[in-house]
């Protein structure tokens, strides 16, 4: 196992990136027909892969569970994101992470014994 000291740690750390600076290249919304009507009800929407959307906001939003395996792939720092007073605001959509746009895979298919789309 690889060995670094406290110091070589404490440097990795401060180098994590943080929510409000996660560097978003949006491919989805980039290279994907997306429908720009943001209206948040059931519609059929034909001929998109995705929807522009408003995230619904979430009253009084807190962590229930962090993964930090989750978050070391997206280079955050547990302890930052755990201890960040606007991380359950940017993880629940109620505050948009900056550079990031909301969308919703458009559905169409069984679901719950149903058809749904």
């Amino acid at each position: 196992a690889d060995m670094i000291s406290e110091k070589e740690q404490a440097t990795q750390d401060s180098n994590k990136t943080t929510l409000d600076n996660l560097n978003f290249v949006n491919t989805a919304f980039n290279s994907l027909r997306i429908d720009e009507n943001i209206e948040n009800k059931t519609r059929s929407v034909r001929g998109y892969n995705y929807s522009k959307v408003k995230p619904s906001p979430l009253e009084n939003p807190r962590y229930v569970s962090l993964s930090k395996p989750a978050l070391e792939l997206l280079d955050l720092d547990y302890d930052q994101v755990k201890n960040d007073k606007d991380g359950p605001e940017y993880l629940s959509g109620n505050k948009p992470i900056p550079g990031s746009q909301p969308i919703a895979h458009n559905y169409c298919g069984h679901q719950f014994g149903v058809f749904a789309g």
